[in-house]
């Protein structure tokens, strides 16, 4: 599974919709505290992500549809390098986790 052996995720999200999602997130980080989603990564972007993510490196996690994964994946891509795994384990659902390096110098004091 994508938290097997894996450092403790910053953030991991589940989508609450879904059932099976939050048992699924739970196994792959049993310290982590389940944050849920639903489908628009917007207000979490705009409300802490985007100037965690120019901070410092990132480990994120989550159970989500792959629609919620694309769209955190290309925000943090904007802001520093990417490095995603993502697997089906449900009809809808997706196991991932993204780390991103060095926040990218984007000039913006």
């Amino acid at each position: 599974m994508l938290g097997d052996g894996a450092a403790p995720a910053d953030r991991l999200f589940y989508d609450e919709r879904f059932s099976a999602a939050r048992a699924i997130s739970a196994r792959l980080d049993a310290k982590a505290a389940l944050i849920p989603v639903q489908s628009d990564v917007t207000m979490l972007w705009t409300g802490e992500l985007k100037d965690l993510s120019r901070q410092r490196p990132l480990a994120l996690r989550g159970v989500t549809t792959e629609s919620f994964h694309f769209c955190l994946k290309r925000l943090l891509q904007s802001e520093a390098q990417v490095e995603t795994r993502i697997r089906r384990v449900g009809k809808d659902l997706y196991a991932w986790s993204i780390r991103t390096t060095t926040p990218k110098n984007t000039g913006v004091i």
